[in-house]
């Protein structure tokens, strides 16, 4: 087992020294302490190298006595040049030398609160990096620093090596960026051994850590994590709101698909817009996006049809809410066909261009515009003298859109009508068939 370097001020600190490396020991690591310290010159020198080479971590004691030591100062400043962790106790009050303040002291001045538990966590870290890269140590300690430039580059320099552990411990940091940074990365290098952590983070007191925690669940793509996403959905910040339904559309789970519904009918657009789109990723959201379709909000019935429009293979359970009892679901149906362009389902748009509805026979000539099938004709070129005059104008337009040359005439006729916004399209459809 390597050692513990403790570094400290003899006689001034001897007491304090012995301390730490009796907490040191019992936590089961093997302290260096020089309490024999005689002589200097080139063998104790020599000797000090050698033991702080041999250390996994050097602890130095600070007080106002080894900030003036040059003895001590010798044996940090060596350590750091060696690649080996220094760790800083402040046990007095003191101006810590600038290099040593960057690395994130322990204040252990307050007697009845000292760090113990801290430390030994530190020391633990340090113990198990011993045959670690000397880069990669060089960005644990970074993660301590206290310029956040540093930390960050710390953290991105853990993730391109992958060091997940490090990176997950990182998650309960006292520094907010650390833990928000930490969590970024672990979604980045998707560490699924992090799940647990990341869920826990999703309760952190910091908004932006409960953002980055639930975008790396998502990116992670793990169903554990469905339960502490479905209630940051309604997380007082709306960036970790914003983050948890993307991530919950990622992990495609059923039991999200109730929340989204809910979320559909946020008064934030880009909230609800992000909820259709996860509902977009999920297909067994279909027979409630379905029933949502007669919500009386048609806000909320157009991000219900986004959404069906993003889910595969629904072509089916579509043709079948054709039928259904309610005028709005038929309508929007129509419209999700039409975006589908899927062109098999034109025979049944034919027979809704007969609802009894205005509406669904509107939106249904506005599909089969869209999907520009030639199977159409016939019943788009009856279409033109519906009773009503959107769907008249709407049929036209479909019959420019698929060029179809036998209705020529039909809407030749048209370019005569009373209305000059129907002689309007009529015209452009003649010079869209005549460019044919």
């Amino acid at each position: 087992m390597k050692y513990i370097f403790i570094s400290y001020k003899k006689p001034e600190d001897v007491d304090f020294a012995d301390s730490v490396a009796n907490r040191i020991e019992k936590a089961g690591f093997n302290p260096w302490i020089d309490n024999d310290r005689l002589q200097v010159g080139k063998d104790w020198r020599r000797d000090i190298d050698q033991a702080i080479k041999e250390s996994c971590a050097l602890i130095v004691i600070m007080s106002p006595e080894a900030r003036a030591s040059e003895y001590v100062t010798y044996e940090w400043a060596y350590a750091l040049g060696a690649g080996i962790t220094v760790i800083p106790i402040l046990y007095k009050r003191t101006e810590l030398h600038p290099r040593l303040e960057a690395l994130q002291y322990l204040d252990f001045t307050s007697y009845n609160h000292r760090p113990w538990d801290e430390l030994i966590g530190t020391v633990t870290r340090a113990s198990s990096q011993q045959d670690t890269p000397r880069y990669i140590k060089q960005a644990i300690d970074a993660i301590n620093n206290v310029n956040p430039h540093d930390r960050e580059g710390a953290i991105n320099t853990l993730a391109d090596a992958k060091y997940s552990e490090v990176l997950t411990e990182a998650l309960s940091h006292p520094f907010q960026d650390v833990r928000s940074n930490a969590s970024r990365a672990l979604g980045k290098i998707k560490e699924e051994s992090a799940v647990p952590s990341l869920i826990d983070a999703l309760q952190d007191q910091s908004a932006d850590v409960r953002s980055s925690a639930a975008w790396a669940l998502g990116a992670i793509v793990d169903s554990r994590a469905i339960p502490g996403l479905l209630q940051s959905m309604f997380d007082s910040n709306e960036e970790v709101r914003y983050n948890s339904i993307w991530a919950l559309g990622e992990i495609k789970d059923a039991r999200a698909v109730r929340s989204l519904i809910e979320a559909l009918h946020n008064q934030n657009e880009d909230i609800s817009r992000k909820a259709a789109q996860a509902l977009g990723e999920i297909k067994e959201a279909v027979p409630v996006l379905l029933e949502t379709l007669r919500d009386p909000s048609t806000r909320v019935q157009h991000h219900a049809r986004q959404a069906l429009v993003k889910i595969t293979d629904t072509r089916p359970s579509l043709l079948e809410a054709l039928g259904d009892s309610d005028a709005r679901v038929r309508s929007n149906v129509c419209s999700v066909l039409g975006a589908l362009k899927d062109e098999a389902a034109v025979p049944n748009l034919l027979e809704a261009l007969n609802d009894p509805d205005a509406k669904v026979r509107r939106n249904c000539s506005l599909a089969l515009g869209e999907i520009k099938s030639p199977l159409a004709i016939p019943g788009l070129i009856k279409a033109v003298n519906d009773s009503d005059f959107a769907v008249r104008l709407n049929s036209i337009k479909a019959l420019g859109a698929v060029k179809a040359v036998e209705a020529i005439p039909v809407i030749f006729e048209a370019t005569k009508d009373p209305n000059e916004d129907l002689q309007k399209v009529a015209q452009r459809a003649l010079k869209r068939i005549n460019k044919f």
